[in-house]
């Protein structure tokens, strides 16, 4: 304490154990240090396919199995190809009778042209001829064209895979009414062989 009459005096308590604390010092120096992260991440496939329908009609059998390795080309779903194989058939004999059509057609046609040269027909009639023999000629073009059509959709009674790779659950089975639409997949191919 001061007082004013004596003075302030500078007191220092002197302690006899003052501690004494110890200090760690690093030298620093540059090194590598391997960088190393974790991170979480999804694989994806390079390469993905939703099997979907181009047809029509009920499925008959799954040939797959869920989960499993598909090739492309494999047959996954078989479609009831009864109305297919009908159409089918009524296409070709439908051709077959343009095709027999056709031929009556251009023999009277020629007929009709050997008659013209010593003035057995008219001129009008041998045209006429040859126009039917150009249509007949035209239907067994355009009954071929159904025949084909027809092929086609019969063979899309057979789902098959679109490319090779793992094949995921169906979203169909049997017994199943499918249409040539539908937005939902029946099953998805994922390869996996490049990510």
């Amino acid at each position: 304490m001061c007082s004013s009459d004596l003075g302030c005096e500078n007191k220092v308590s002197s302690n006899p154990q003052i501690q004494i604390i110890e200090v760690g010092v690093i030298t620093l120096q540059e090194q590598p240090i391997p960088l190393q992260q974790e991170l979480s991440g999804r694989v994806k496939a390079k390469l993905v396919s939703q099997v979907r329908p181009q047809i029509s009609g009920i499925i008959t059998k799954q040939l797959f199995t869920e989960g499993s390795f598909v090739k492309e080309g494999e047959i996954l779903y078989q479609i009831d190809s009864a109305s297919y194989q009908a159409s089918f058939f009524q296409s070709k004999a439908s051709l077959e009778s343009a095709k027999v059509d056709a031929k009556n057609a251009k023999t009277k046609s020629q007929r009709y042209e050997e008659l013209l040269k010593f003035d057995g027909t008219s001129k009008q009639e041998a045209e006429d001829a040859k126009a039917i023999y150009l249509q007949a000629e035209a239907l067994v073009e355009e009954k071929k064209a159904s025949l084909e059509s027809a092929k086609i959709d019969l063979e899309r009674t057979n789902i098959k895979a679109p490319i090779s790779g793992y094949i995921s659950i169906s979203s169909v089975t049997k017994g199943a009414l499918i249409s040539a639409n539908q937005t939902e997949a029946l099953a998805t191919i994922r390869d996996t062989s490049s990510v």
